[in-house]
């Protein structure tokens, strides 16, 4: 991997938090547009499902339950920060973040073993 200078880095992280936001403006203007449709439950569906998962994939400050394994904004912090990406780093320093992943790997186990997928649509 090739080492960037502090300035290069900077310029990189500029950037990308430029296209954040413009990302994070376009997410908004569809919002805008759905509503203006008048079409309240179409609205919901697109907050629901979509319009979320894209924020959230964006950046951490999201309002929404949950978070994106790697965010937009977790990456222009690993740049910023010239750390490296190493397997399992973040559990190895944080115990709590160890017990989140199992919690969360025992929910998802719950939800895999009832078969049911989204809509109550039967994988099983």
């Amino acid at each position: 991997m090739t080492t960037q200078t502090p300035e290069k880095r900077q310029e990189l992280v500029d950037e990308l938090r430029e296209i954040q936001a413009q990302m994070l403006e376009c997410l908004e203007q569809a919002k805008t547009l759905i509503k203006q449709s008048g079409q309240e439950m179409t609205l919901q569906r697109a907050e629901s499902y979509w319009l979320a998962h894209a924020k959230i994939a964006l950046t951490n400050d999201h309002g929404y339950l949950g978070g994106s394994m790697c965010s937009m904004e977790d990456t222009i912090e690993e740049i910023a920060g010239d750390e490296e990406d190493e397997l399992g780093q973040c559990c190895e320093d944080d115990p709590a973040a160890s017990d989140q992943s199992t919690q969360v790997g025992q929910v998802l186990g719950i939800f895999a073993g009832a078969g049911r997928g989204c809509h109550g649509v039967n994988y099983a």
